[in-house]
């Protein structure tokens, strides 16, 4: 996620009731940190759930954060990825299955 996505869905999930105050708090409830290289840059993204890593806002197959839905999930089924030498892969997910587990 980038920190749009984070001051949305963080101010969305706020404006809905959930008692959450700061960015911060929504990233230790509803993300995990991952390190991308050896320098310490890191990102982070929405925590998974369930035998099939589902997102954790996946409610019954349907997204319960849709207005506020961060850019990954707009640009579905193309994805980024990292391709270990400092580039960046484009592709397409042939299945949120895939999509899910490729996090």
């Amino acid at each position: 996620m980038n920190s749009l996505d984070v001051f949305y869905l963080t101010k969305y999930l706020r404006d809905t009731g959930l008692d959450i105050c700061c960015t911060d708090e929504f990233l230790a409830q509803f993300a995990t940190v991952a390190l991308l290289d050896d320098c310490g840059y890191f990102m982070y993204f929405l925590k998974s759930v369930g035998e099939d890593d589902s997102c954790i806002f996946l409610n019954e197959n349907r997204c319960s954060v849709q207005p506020a839905k961060p850019m990954a999930c707009r640009l579905y089924p193309f994805m980024v990825d990292t391709n270990g030498s400092g580039g960046c892969l484009l592709y397409t997910s042939p299945s949120p299955r895939d999509y899910a587990a490729s996090r």
